[in-house]
């Protein structure tokens, strides 16, 4: 009997030291992802309004729910079933286009080969490496998987724009004469050619001499120079639009010519903001 007992409790320790290796090596294969997400998380950062595009999938922590837990925050995604075997790249290209932040893997380091899932990741990586800038996106960082400088996911972004409406804190969208308008590229970068600031808004149809059309707008840098103009010539919903193309990450101030004042209300309004963008549209060579 004793015998039997000191076998039995050897098998034990056995099973026990084997399920301590297996869980040790799986541990070790879990940390560069769980690194990856990390970093990929860091990228995204207090981004506004993030659309996530990745050309690859099926790995939990570096998909967009798994980034959602490591950012802590909701992220939005284009429609794309990129771990499919049957998704063409032309998919992946729309998706892209509608997307603000891309992570682009070099290669398919997360599945074997033989496995056929992410079948487009080279292709995908190699059309962003070239031509990336053209269709907008800024290389904000290289991303690398275990310290293997093979493998790496580039991180792409796309600059952003805000409008810091002044009576946003009262749910109040009113636009007066001058408002500050943040424009964001990463590491303070120039804001790519191409690039058009898209201020939507309503003005109100008021009928007071001096609140008439056509309606001037400015965008001044920080020390008051005019580097862009717009002008709306109907009351109703309009679309002002700044050429930003080789602007500076910075704060910059969309001033109007006109205002109108409702009685009881000192502010000198002009018209309701409804959303700003950085729209890219090249012109056509």
């Amino acid at each position: 009997m004793a015998i039997i007992g000191s076998a039995l409790a050897l098998y034990a320790v056995t099973v026990d030291f084997g399920h301590l290796l297996s869980h040790n090596r799986a541990t070790r294969e879990a940390a560069p992802v769980a690194q990856l997400g990390r970093d990929m998380a860091q990228v995204i950062g207090n981004r506004a309004r993030p659309v996530v595009f990745q050309n690859f999938a099926g790995v939990g922590p570096l998909d967009v729910l798994g980034l959602q837990v490591a950012t802590g925050r909701r992220l939005g995604w284009p429609t794309l079933d990129a771990i499919s075997y049957d998704t063409p790249v032309e998919s992946f290209l729309k998706a892209l286009r509608e997307s603000n932040v891309a992570f682009i893997a070099n290669r398919n380091f997360v599945f074997p080969t033989y496995l056929g899932v992410n079948r487009h990741v080279e292709q995908i990586s190699k059309a962003m490496a070239e031509h990336g800038a053209e269709w907008g996106w800024i290389h904000a960082a290289k991303l690398t998987y275990a310290a293997d400088s093979t493998a790496y996911v580039d991180a792409y972004l796309r600059p952003a724009a805000h409008v810091r409406t002044k009576y946003a804190r009262y749910n109040d969208p009113w636009l007066d004469l001058d408002t500050p308008v943040v424009l964001e590229a990463p590491d303070s970068r120039a804001i790519p050619r191409g690039y058009a600031l898209e201020v939507a808004v309503m003005i109100p149809q008021v009928r007071q001499p001096a609140f008439q059309p056509p309606w001037n707008a400015i965008l001044e840098d920080s020390s008051g120079h005019p580097v862009a103009k717009a002008a709306v010539n109907a009351p109703g919903d309009a679309v002002l639009r700044f050429d930003a193309g080789g602007l500076q990450s910075g704060t910059y101030t969309l001033r109007f010519d006109k205002s109108f004042q409702s009685p009881g209300d000192p502010r000198r309004l002009v018209a309701q903001f409804r959303s700003a963008v950085l729209r890219f549209a090249p012109a056509a060579p």
